[in-house]
């Protein structure tokens, strides 16, 4: 779930509709989107996210349309255990299955539904708490109860569920891992779906240009926190980067002053010229930060890295750094450019 879904959730909770989260929580062979994928219906028919389109998503938002029908009919949340519980369906996307046959990818999605009641004072906690670790940068995990289970829906922190696991209230093991950061637990009570969130560092880009002012909304699009940074002022407004989670103003000649990096960060160099470039790559040689990337023209990085070199950087340093920055997609404009930067980033998280 991205962030801002996230916060979609928590205002149709705010408003006081019923909601239906649904999530993929498996998927095999050729299918349009795997484990990890959200989408939310709204009482009032209010739509967010996706779990693929086509046939399947609309069959799924049918048996979402039954269900919010059904937790209409049991409003009264002052019982303990509610009448509506989760649903996990499958959806064949062969052809076979009765939806239709427009998507025949030759594989299979099992899609959980998970009511959210309107009134559910625990749903406000774990809402927030979510938004509160996410925003301080933390790791943390949703657990979906699927539906077998008699579990609620909870988020903790990895440390919190680290303590809870020496403490033994959780299994130490899980199974059917689907990547590092999405899972199935077996408990006592029955399985949940676990999905990390708070995972990947900022993108700070050194340089306020155009190239930046393309690249930071596409950025923010696909859940990566942007700061940008320049020793220009009058570039740094609101206005033109009202995406960005924040904007410094800096002296390039003594960069550690303003930054701290972190091996889960970005560093992006595409400052107004060779001296500022040079003095951003060598600030970030002497970070961990996970990716360097630089924009530039073949003879700029190397006269670059010459420089650096003579500097006493040695050659293992320097190939931590990704230049010219971005897929080769034949890119010219500062927008063509953000597009191959993006695809690099995404291609590099994924990894991560």
């Amino acid at each position: 779930m991205t962030k801002e879904l996230w916060y979609r959730l928590k205002e149709l909770h705010e408003q006081r509709e019923h909601v239906v989260l649904m999530t993929i929580v498996s998927g095999e062979g050729s299918v349009p989107r795997k484990a990890g994928a959200y989408m939310l219906l709204g009482e009032r028919g209010e739509q967010h996210g996706t779990i693929g389109g086509g046939a399947a998503e609309y069959r799924a938002l049918q048996l979402a349309r039954d269900l919010l029908q059904k937790m209409i009919e049991n409003t009264d949340m002052r019982t303990e255990n509610c009448s509506v519980a989760p649903v996990i369906k499958q959806f064949r996307m062969d052809g076979q299955e009765v939806f239709g046959r427009d998507m025949i990818c030759g594989g299979y999605i099992r899609v959980l539904f998970t009511p959210v009641f309107k009134e559910d004072p625990e749903a406000d906690k774990w809402m927030d708490e979510g938004l509160r670790l996410w925003g301080e940068r933390e790791r943390f995990f949703l657990l979906l109860p699927l539906g077998d289970s008699t579990e609620r829906v909870q988020v903790f922190s990895a440390a919190a569920l680290d303590e809870k696991r020496k403490e033994g209230s959780l299994p130490e093991g899980f199974g059917a891992t689907h990547s590092a950061d999405k899972m199935i637990w077996e408990t006592n009570h029955g399985k949940i779906y676990a999905e990390q969130f708070g995972i990947g560092g900022k993108v700070y880009l050194f340089g306020a240009g155009h190239i930046s002012k393309a690249l930071v909304p596409l950025l923010e699009s696909i859940q990566f926190d942007c700061v940008v940074l320049d020793d220009r002022e009058e570039l740094l407004t609101k206005e033109r980067f009202d995406k960005a989670a924040e904007c410094r103003l800096v002296d390039y000649q003594d960069i550690a002053k303003y930054v701290s990096v972190t091996e889960e960060d970005y560093v992006l160099i595409m400052t107004r010229g060779h001296r500022f470039d040079h003095e951003v790559e060598h600030f970030a040689l002497q970070t961990n930060a996970y990716y360097i990337g630089m924009v530039g023209s073949k003879r700029k990085i190397a006269i670059s890295h010459e420089k650096l070199r003579s500097e006493g950087i040695d050659e293992v340093l320097l190939n931590r750094v990704h230049a010219p920055i971005g897929r080769p997609i034949g890119s010219r404009t500062p927008e063509e450019i953000a597009i191959s930067i993006a695809a690099e980033l995404i291609a590099v998280r994924s990894h991560q």
